[in-house]
């Protein structure tokens, strides 16, 4: 499930206190659920079964007033993570 945050939540006080999942996009990960945490927006992530490493980097997409977090593999272009987030982001709408 994608996570819809409106705007005007970023100014409650507790807003980053909670854990938050974002979809990683491209990598050993991608369509997975990754949590983000406080402070963090890069995150090695290791498969177990192929012993490879993914790096992502945290990407907010704003759109009217959603927010939405993912998490971009650095084996992908920047652009092509955009085109694929925006395709989840209209899905879900």
């Amino acid at each position: 499930m994608l996570l819809k945050i409106p705007i005007s939540a970023f100014n409650e006080p507790n807003f980053y206190l909670g854990i938050d999942m974002a979809i990683c996009i491209g990598g050993d990960f991608d369509g997975q659920d990754l949590p983000e945490v406080e402070g963090q927006s890069i995150q090695k992530t290791n498969n177990a079964e192929t012993g490879k490493a993914s790096l992502y980097r945290l990407q907010s997409i704003i759109k009217g007033n959603d927010h939405y977090n993912f998490w971009f593999s650095d084996d992908m272009n920047f652009s092509d993570g955009v085109k694929i987030a925006e395709k989840i982001i209209k899905n879900e709408e």
